[in-house]
This record gives C-alpha cells, sequence and structure tokens, in this order.
C-alpha cells in the first residue's frame, strides 16, 4: 500500500469518528488526533443519588421483612410500625429518606416511602442540589 493510499484509508476510517488522522512525517504510525472532549461526569453526584436509592429499598425492604416475621409470629399484621420495635422484632425502624416518611396500609400490609405532608407543595432539595417541588397527589 502506498503512502498517498494510507492516507486515505486512514482518513476515510478516522472521518467515521469525525477526526482526521495524517500520519506522522517518516513514519508509518499516524500522528496524535484530536477527539472532541469528553464531557466530565460528576460521578460524586451519582454515587450519592445511588446510595440515597440503595438507602430508601433497604430501609423498606427490612420494615417489610419485619411485618412478614411479625405476622408469622403472632398471626395478624401489626397495627402500626411501632408494633414492631414494641414486640422487639426491630431494634427501631429505619429513618426513611430526607424530607419523606414510611406510610404503612395495615390492611394490605404494605410499607411505601411518601414526602412529609408539610414539605407539599414547598421547595426542597434532592441530593443532586436542584430544587424539586413535591405535589400533592
Amino acid at each position: 500500500m502506498t503512502l498517498g493510499q494510507r492516507v486515505w484509508f486512514l482518513s476515510v476510517l478516522a472521518g467515521c469518528a469525525g477526526t482526521v488522522v495524517v500520519p506522522a512525517a517518516g513514519t508509518n504510525a499516524p500522528a496524535a488526533s484530536t477527539n472532541a472532549p469528553v464531557q466530565a461526569r460528576d460521578y460524586r453526584a451519582m454515587l450519592q443519588r445511588v446510595r440515597a436509592k440503595q438507602e430508601e429499598r433497604n430501609g423498606l425492604e427490612e420494615v417489610q421483612k419485619a411485618i412478614s416475621t411479625f405476622q408469622m409470629r403472632i398471626g395478624r399484621l401489626p397495627t402500626e410500625l411501632a408494633e414492631l420495635v414494641e414486640r422487639g422484632i426491630l431494634p427501631g425502624l429505619p429513618r426513611p429518606p430526607p424530607e419523606t416518611r414510611f406510610v404503612y396500609d395495615r390492611l394490605k400490609g404494605n410499607v411505601t416511602v411518601a414526602p412529609l405532608p408539610n414539605a407539599i407543595g414547598a421547595p426542597r432539595s434532592n441530593v443532586t442540589g436542584r430544587a424539586n417541588v413535591v405535589l400533592p397527589r
């Protein structure tokens, strides 16, 4: 392959990526190409969001398992979540995510996370620092 053919072939290949590659003078190796700068990702914020979601899931799973244990031991669903602590099934209720609370449906035995009632309609900041508004359902 001649030098002209190599230049054409390398420029066609680089054209697919949006850059032009010119071989260094007197060598077969291409010169360093300049690619578009890659956007820096904020891995710390992503990690904080992932941890917050994981903690929320872990808290919900822990309470849900305690409700199942209560039902198997006592034979009924607890009337409120505090009963799980009173009966010694949980040492204490896990903390819900910031500005939220656990909502317990005592007829079905399900636990969910909901925003605090006084936070509805008020701006609040999430893990990323952006303001959110919690709308009533």
